[in-house]
């Protein structure tokens, strides 16, 4: 049996760099390792409602990726 863990990769993003956009399929998860993601409707020309951030050690687009749906809100790296 296959381990998740296998079908993991790392990646290292700067801060403001866009994970995921509203509306595109859901074909990811992301474990926070560093930083933190803030969830956002909107545009990013400044014109948006934040709808959370997640920290250190959060999970981000589990429901979407699970639920087959396209991402509900967009996603992109902030620091502290």
């Amino acid at each position: 049996m296959n381990s998740a863990l296998e079908h993991c990769q790392t990646f290292k993003y700067k801060s403001n760099s866009n994970l995921y956009k509203s509306g595109a399929p859901a074909d990811q998860v992301y474990f926070i390792l560093d930083g933190d993601v803030q969830l956002y409707l909107g545009s990013d020309d400044g014109r948006h409602a934040v709808l959370g951030i997640r920290e250190k050690d959060h999970v981000t687009g589990l429901t979407s990726a699970l639920s087959g749906r396209s991402n509900y809100s967009n996603a992109k790296t902030v620091r502290k």
